[in-house]
């Protein structure tokens, strides 16, 4: 087989450079530089490397490590400083038994100790963190394997090929990893990561992936129960197990990575679950014991040679639900007698023991019993359809064939004679890819008349309910032959009718060939716009309420159906602000919705200064005011406003002397007409006029009696006196317009003076002093 020639060529050049490297080694320098602050020694007598220093060991690529293939090196020593061990290090050291890890070195480098063939033990000390891909493989003779708990990354591959381990086993303090039954498992997903000869797969629920390579040539592994629970089995995860003769696939299990099984030769059985959907590329290659393949209902992919190779498949059986079939799936099977598809299958179809892509009209692949169909169903013979039939003696080709692809016939020896329904003029038509040698060694045996049909002509044109028909005529004898005109599916496409603030829309899923139509799916109208608050207290942050929109049955309407526009969207000044909800998509229309940031309640508010006729009011400044409104009432019912300032503070003019009022403010904004709360009413009055002495007389020994005149506005008066007329006393206070006043000095001259109060306590101005002579 020309692909399996190809493997073979390019593993025979990479073998071949390997014993050629091998061969080419040179001997080892006593001592040298491995890293920038790392160097080495070697006592050739004794076979014993030291490695010592700080820092990492220097990476190398391939050959180009100083100990790579050193078959004198059978010892190795790392001193404590080295922190790392660098890639492709000791690649290939075959002689090397054993090695000495300081707890300094955190990382073993990709390839380390790959085919370090003499190495039966390995020490990991307590500090490596990293173990890199591929790091021990091919280690044969590695016996067993210990995970410290400082251990955080292990890398693919690290111990494949290592079909000599028995036994493997992680600290339990390890958080990242752990061992059960002889498994190493990856404690967070689940991955078993690797595993041996005498594992047993935990069937806890603890795995749910087989890693890639876990089991990797383990030669000796003959049985092994995957657990239901595992959900992949990855890539070579069970490669070269050539003892493995049975395997079930568990229902849970819903892929098979690449070479999963491949070339295992002792494989006889394999049962797959019933929910795998994914088998990978060479995942059975080489499965020579292999006898039957049963796909079961939900696989829908079949990557490329699958189950190429496998020589003792007989029979293939494919489910309903693959309509992925890679290259070569089922290739160089030549016992194969047997293939059959599901009729439910919409890609795949089996005639005559030929498996057929429908759509194309490709034969994919036969079998030595294999029939082609002549019914007009395949018309090209695929690229290595019947590759390796080597007991095949004859084949009849249908004359609908067209195209025969490369190597359809390739190493099918015994092919001696190749039936034709058609005559030698229509064999030379039809294009074959590959003049291979079974073709041309075979004589070709012509059946029937060539026939030279025209072009066609419909006879009756297919519709979306019914199929057409298409006639041929031979111009040569009139014979006439039709084909089916397959209907016209019915191109169904969504028309919208969208869904307003008012009415309700629809998606009618319409017909563009016949306008037939489905039930609509109906739009319930976009009705509900909806914001949390419409007012907000200015807070100095910005205020924005929460923006809901449902349609009418109360579902909230996604956000790709609409756009909000805020006018507010960084301001936090009080003022009026909207946001606009523009609907598209299934939707149309517009809904705006307005809120409004108020200023805080005035406070503070007091009189300053308090006239007869006018009153000094102040207040505390708020930041988002531009304007204040005051306003006064004499009643608290009944409120006038006096003026609308932008400073907080204000005189109110014109009042009446001696009478109680009320005053207000409320903030603005700079429109004026987003307003506050309004403050607290202030209750105060305006002084009221001075009183006026209309008799002060002496009548009685050491008395005096003054009266005055009544005032408005006056709650009560203080009179008072004095002996000199300038320093007064504190006065007597009185409600009456009379006081006497006694216990005074006879023959004394006596001043007095009055002063009206208001009821807010406020004084007014004094009377004229006037002064009589104690009797």
């Amino acid at each position: 087989m020309k692909k399996t020639l190809k493997w073979i060529f390019v593993f025979a050049l990479v073998l071949g450079a390997f014993f050629a490297l091998s061969l080419s080694s040179n001997a080892l320098g006593s001592t040298g530089k491995c890293g920038e602050n790392v160097t080495y020694s070697f006592e050739a007598s004794s076979g014993k490397l030291t490695i010592s220093g700080s820092g990492p060991m220097r990476n190398y690529s391939g050959s180009g490590s100083p100990f790579c293939c050193q078959k004198q090196i059978e010892s190795v020593v790392i001193t404590s400083g080295v922190t790392s061990i660098g890639e492709f290090a000791f690649d290939s050291c075959e002689n090397l038994k054993s090695i000495i890890i300081p707890n300094s070195v955190i990382s073993i480098g990709e390839y380390a100790f790959e085919y370090c063939s003499g190495l039966e033990s390995i020490s990991i000390p307590n500090g490596v963190k990293i173990l890199g891909c591929g790091a021990f493989s091919d280690c044969c003779k590695l016996k067993s394997i210990a995970i410290p708990s400082s251990v955080v990354i292990i890398d693919n591959f690290v111990f494949s090929g290592c079909s000599g381990i028995a036994s493997i086993k992680v600290s339990s303090k390890n958080t990242v990893y752990h061992s059960e039954g002889n498994c190493l498992i990856h404690t967070e997903t689940g991955e078993l990561i690797l595993g041996c000869k005498s594992s047993i797969i935990p069937s806890d629920d603890s795995v749910s992936i087989i890693g890639d390579g876990a089991f990797v040539d383990c030669t000796k592994l003959t049985k092994v129960n995957i657990p239901n629970g595992v959900t992949r089995i990855g890539d070579f995860a069970f490669c070269e197990c050539s003892s493995l003769s049975e395997i079930s696939i568990p229902d849970s299990v819903i892929s098979i990575g690449e070479h999963a099984f491949s070339n295992c030769k002792g494989l006889k059985s394999v049962s797959f679950g019933k929910n795998l959907i994914s088998i990978g590329e060479f995942a059975f290659f080489g499965c020579d014991l292999l006898t039957k393949v049963t796909i079961t209902n939900k696989v829908t992919s079949i990557d490329r040679y699958a189950f190429d190779c496998c020589y003792s498949i007989n029979s293939i059986s494919i489910s309903s639900s693959v309509t992925y079939l890679g290259e070569g799936a089922f290739s160089c099977n030549n016992k194969l007698t047997s293939i059959i598809v599901d009729e439910r299958n919409p890609v795949f179809h089996s005639s005559g023991n030929c498996l057929i892509k429908t759509k194309t009209k490709e034969l994919l692949l036969g079998c030595k019993l294999s029939v082609i169909p002549d019914d007009g169903s395949v018309k090209r013979i695929g690229e290595f359809a019947f590759e390796y039939c080597n007991k095949m003696k004859s084949i009849t080709i249908p004359s609908s064939i067209t195209n025969i692809g490369v190597g359809a016939f390739f190493e099918c020896d015994a092919l001696n004679d190749i039936y034709f329904n058609g005559n030698n003029k229509e064999w030379n038509k039809i294009d074959i890819e590959d003049l291979n040698e079974s073709i041309m060694s075979a004589t070709i045996h012509f059946k029937k008349c060539y026939h030279v049909w025209d072009k066609g002509y419909i006879t009756k044109p297919a519709s979306c309910n019914a199929t057409g028909v298409k006639t041929f005529t031979c111009i040569d004898c009139k014979t006439t032959r039709t084909e089916s005109i397959n209907t016209i599916p019915h191109s169904f496409t969504k028309k919208l009718d969208k869904a307003t603030l008012t009415a309700d829309g629809k998606i009618t899923p319409t017909c563009s060939v016949c306008g037939a139509t489905k039930t609509a799916t109906v739009i319930p109208k976009a009705s509900g716009v909806k914001i949390s608050a419409t007012s907000f207290i200015y807070n100095g942050k910005t205020l924005k309420p929460t923006l809901t929109v449902k349609d009418s049955k109360g579902n909230v309407i996604a956000s790709k159906y609409y756009t909000a526009t805020w006018s507010n969207s960084s301001s936090k000044a009080a003022g009026s602000y909207t946001v606009k909800v523009t609907f598209k998509g299934n939707y149309s229309g517009t809904k705006t919705r307005t809120y409004k940031i108020v200023p805080r309640q005035v406070t503070g508010l007091k009189a300053e200064a308090v006239e007869k006729t006018s009153i000094n009011l102040s207040w505390t400044k708020l930041t988002e005011a531009k304007y204040y409104k005051v306003e006064q009432s004499t009643d608290g019912k009944t409120w006038k406003t006096v003026a609308t300032v932008t400073t907080n503070s204000y005189t109110v003019t014109g009042l009446k002397a001696g009478t109680n009022y009320r005053f207000r403010v409320t903030a603005l904004d700079s429109t004026k007409k987003i307003a506050g709360k309004e403050s607290t009413a202030l209750k105060t009055g305006t002084l009221t006029a001075a009183p006026k002495i209309s008799k002060l007389t002496s009548t009685k020994a050491k008395t005096a009696t003054v009266t005055w005149s009544k005032v408005t506005g006056a709650k009560s008066y203080i009179v008072y006196k004095s002996t000199d007329g300038k320093k007064f006393d504190k006065g007597t206070s009185t409600t009456e317009t009379t006081l006497t006043l006694s216990k005074l000095t006879a023959g004394k001259k006596i001043y007095v003076k009055v002063v009206a109060v208001n009821v807010y306590g406020k004084n007014s101005a004094a009377s004229a002093v006037k002064s009589v002579t104690v009797k």
